[in-house]
């Protein structure tokens, strides 16, 4: 490599970092992809059957929108500056018109640029299969054009045999030469330097098509989960029919399930904190929030077999009761004896046999007839144990010290969880699909309905241990935005810190910076702000803004208490209760 070869390096990381930041704020920030009319009948020829849909446009339109500004605003711009390290000369041709192809952008203006390289006159072409089209002739007409003495014609073809063809159709003409871009740069800057751009631009294409996921195909990474976490607790908090369990199978189900008031008491005050662990950190929420995220992405999908989505449910129950069974056998303080159905009768390990101790294996008492054995629920019997949802439904039923309900409320229970396994396990894991989104619809409603009432008849447990997670910060965040306008540093807040602060007037400081996520989808990016004494005054640059005046709001320092000052018409001034840390 060539001494500067670290300058070179430097160059391509800012203007990966600067072209990220800009597409960012040119389509993500100002939400392009959202507002982008649906023009999908200008894209088939048969626009009365719906060929396209809107969801093929939009991420066509993206790929567009990409391409485009990646040719004039990262590889172009490279380019240059790359140039301008090497001492060469560098002349960029203005576009005659907007194309998003590199072909027919070149039809209208013929270079994408031109060159000094060695005294030769360079015109360079990205349009690797113009040589096809082309002759001798009108090669000769371009160069005497632009008074070239020479044509590179720089190609991004992946395909090292299609390249390879055109280099031999390149080798019939004069004054023309063809270049991988991989080439091209190892040959004109730095050996090796490729392979560094190579690296960064698909580390930034990465974060770019990431973000791009939600706006177009709605990929699966954390900065989507947050907002579907959000209105997960959004719409429990809010849902009346807690209790109301629809049962596929049967109709005398449907309705209202009756617990006494006591025990539905009971139930509504253990709510408030144990619903926010259906999208804690846990494996039991983490399932669940995955099924809520698909489920919202194919939604009312009528060619869609929906069983996949509603045994990602499903298994999110399993996982929450195997959880309570794994917690009462490391609670080393349990002296309640406890038994589940033995799911196997022996084991092999390392050539030999094992098989449970006989004191730790037994008939069911309640149905001396039958051949099925409990085995004891203890560390050393964790091999032993059927772990299906129905064994594990009546481990959780018949284990005295777990439920903090009346019997009757138990026996309600048990007959939701048996009823809410036969629908999925029996009736759609091993013969029938789901196709009928009302159908999958009522088995997500179910789901909530059965992860709740497990969690909430309880009667004691660790939050921390079964995967709680503060969402305050993402929940403050989206209040927040949800208060600024198109311009962000007319945005009023009254904050108070804690306890011993006074309430203070501040200003939103507009950032434009991606949002960023945590593995749990909790936001780490901060939100900024300036103290001021009105909304009235005169705010200083970014630049200017003493560090004392700076008040900083992240995951780790949510303020007591936030209200929204808006600003009338008359510029008067009202308070709105925007955010109070607990509630």
């Amino acid at each position: 490599m060539e001494n500067n070869i670290k300058s070179y390096i430097e160059i391509v990381e800012s203007t990966c970092e600067v072209f990220e930041k800009y597409f960012y704020n040119e389509y993500f920030s100002k939400k392009y992809f959202d507002t982008m009319p649906n023009n999908t009948e200008f894209h088939t020829d048969f626009s009365i059957f719906n060929i396209i849909t809107k969801e093929y446009f939009e991420q066509t339109g993206f790929l567009d929108v990409l391409q485009k500004e990646l040719r004039i605003n990262f590889i172009n711009k490279l380019i240059d500056d790359l140039c301008k390290i090497k001492k060469i000369d560098f002349t960029y041709i203005p576009s005659r018109s907007n194309f998003d192809k590199i072909r027919d952008l070149e039809n209208a203006n013929d270079f994408q640029y031109l060159l000094k390289i060695e005294d030769y006159a360079v015109g360079i072409k990205y349009d690797d299969e113009f040589i096809m089209s082309a002759d001798q002739d009108s090669i000769y007409k371009l160069l005497n054009k632009w008074n070239l003495d020479k044509i590179f014609i720089i190609s991004f073809n992946k395909d090292k045999d299609f390249v390879g063809i055109l280099k031999n159709v390149v080798g019939t003409y004069k004054n023309v030469s063809l270049y991988s871009f991989e080439d091209f740069i190892d040959t004109f800057f730095a050996k090796g330097l490729y392979s560094e751009i190579d690296k960064y631009v698909n580390k930034m294409l990465s974060s770019i098509n990431d973000k791009a996921g939600f706006k177009t195909i709605r990929s699966f990474n954390y900065s989507n989960m947050a907002p579907v976490r959000l209105q997960i607790l959004k719409e429990v908090k809010t849902n009346q029919e807690l209790f109301v369990y629809h049962s596929i199978k049967n109709e005398s189900m449907n309705d209202c399930i009756p617990f006494d008031d006591h025990d539905k008491q009971k139930i509504i005050c253990r709510l408030q904190e144990r619903v926010k662990l259906i999208i804690g950190k846990d494996d039991f929420a983490k399932s669940f929030v995955s099924s809520e995220y698909l489920f919202k992405s194919i939604k009312n999908n009528i060619s869609f077999d929906y069983t996949s989505i509603t045994v990602s449910y499903l298994k999110s129950v399993e996982q929450l009761l195997y959880k309570i069974l794994l917690d009462e056998i490391n609670n080393l303080n349990n002296q309640t004896e406890s038994w589940i159905k033995q799911g196997r009768n022996t084991i092999f390990w390392n050539g030999k046999k094992y098989k449970p101790y006989d004191d730790d294996v037994r008939k069911n008492p309640d149905n001396k007839h039958s051949t099925v054995k409990q085995v004891k629920v203890n560390k050393r019997n964790i091999c032993y144990f059927d772990t299906s949802l129905g064994a594990l439904i009546w481990y959780f039923y018949d284990h005295e010290s777990l439920i903090d309900l009346s019997q009757s409320s138990k026996d309600k229970i048990k007959n939701v969880l048996i009823d809410y396994k036969d629908t999925i396990r029996n009736g759609y894991l091993h013969k029938d699909n789901m196709y009928d989104y009302n159908k999958a619809r009522i088995v997500r409603k179910n789901t909530i309905v059965v992860l709740l009432l497990i969690l909430c008849s309880l009667k004691d447990m660790d939050l921390i241990e079964y995967g709680y997670t503060d969402d305050s910060y993402n929940r403050l965040f989206e209040l927040i935005s949800s208060y600024l306008p198109d311009s962000p540093f007319h945005s009023y807040f009254k904050i108070t810190l804690d306890d011993s602060s006074p309430a203070e007037l501040v200003c939103y400081l507009h950032d434009s910076s991606p949002e960023i996520y945590d593995d749990f989808g909790i936001l780490k990016k901060p939100l900024k702000f300036i103290k001021v004494n009105s909304v009235f005054d005169r705010l200083p640059t970014s630049k200017n803004i003493p560090i004392d005046k700076i008040v900083v709001i992240d995951s780790e320092h949510i303020p007591l208490k936030l209200d929204y000052v808006k600003i009338n018409k008359d510029l008067s001034q009202s308070t709105i209760k925007c955010f109070s840390k607990g509630e």
